[in-house]
């Protein structure tokens, strides 16, 4: 019996010995092939990571410049001049920012702070492709749902009243009825009086506050007597300068020599009569 168990152990010590010398026939005859394979296993591994290590480091500066963007309160007591240049700067890496970075995460909230700048720095057609954008292309995601009711004010600043209204009424079926109260002013700066009136009887059926139902009252009863808002005028044109080089101004006659002074050191003139 313990023979037969040698013997066996024996015939397999052998196998294992046999398929070692063909694999190291394999290797030997195919080395370089295995080395190519080998190096490339290595170089996909360190490109892949290196890639990620990349696109993690974009995410955070990133991220990082959108933090830093100023936003409205932060320029109220910066003067005009200075203020239009900084959101100027800021306009600038914000597109960087939406145009370069491809991340899906992070560009539905790049979008509507380069909007803001945008509609801030008075630049409405560019702040409304702005958020068409982000309300086409990112519809349903957090950031979309947010930036509707900026997105219904630029509409409203730049005189697209219907449209604002429409969008101010879905917010309020939506969010809060509060909006009924915008989408009435909107109604009657696009002379629907109708619609008006019904955004109006609604926030007085509602339970929004009572100071909010007293404004709707007393626009309800203006658009019954056919007293609507009127377009804000628009801005007048600043009045030319009087002078438009300062090089054209003359300079002022020479004035002849004070000779009545006394020179340095002599006594002071005599007045009359002394």
């Amino acid at each position: 019996m313990r023979g037969e168990s040698t013997q066996e152990t024996h015939v397999e010590h052998e196998k294992l010995l046999e398929r070692l010398s063909q694999l190291k026939g394999f290797l030997w005859n195919n080395a370089v092939a295995v080395a190519l394979a080998v190096a490339f296993v290595v170089v996909a591994v360190v490109g892949v990571r290196h890639y990620l290590d990349l696109r993690r480091a974009e995410m955070q500066e990133a991220w990082l410049t959108l933090s830093l963007l100023p936003d409205t309160a932060q320029l109220v007591m910066v003067p005009d001049e200075e203020a239009s240049n900084i959101r100027a700067e800021a306009i600038a890496a914000a597109r960087e920012v939406v145009e370069t970075v491809r991340n899906r995460q992070l560009r539905p909230w790049a979008l509507p702070r380069l909007g803001a700048l945008q509609a801030d720095q008075g630049e409405w057609e560019e702040a409304l492709v702005t958020y068409r954008r982000l309300l086409t292309a990112h519809s349903g995601s957090p950031a979309a749902e947010m930036a509707r009711s900026a997105y219904a004010a630029v509409l409203e600043q730049s005189g697209a009243y219907g449209e604002a209204a429409a969008v101010y009424e879905e917010l309020a079926a939506k969010q809060r009825r509060l909006f009924l109260l915008d989408a009435g002013r909107c109604r009657e700066l696009n002379l629907e009086p109708d619609r008006a009136a019904d955004n109006y009887r609604q926030i007085l059926d509602s339970d929004l506050p009572e100071r909010v139902r007293d404004m709707a009252r007393v626009r309800l009863a203006a658009v019954e007597r056919a007293d609507l808002l009127t377009l804000p005028p628009e801005p007048e044109e600043p009045p030319e300068p009087l002078i438009e080089d300062p090089a054209d101004i003359e300079a002022p006659p020479e004035l002849p020599p004070l000779d009545f002074l006394p020179e340095p050191g002599e006594p002071p003139p005599a007045l009359p009569g002394e």
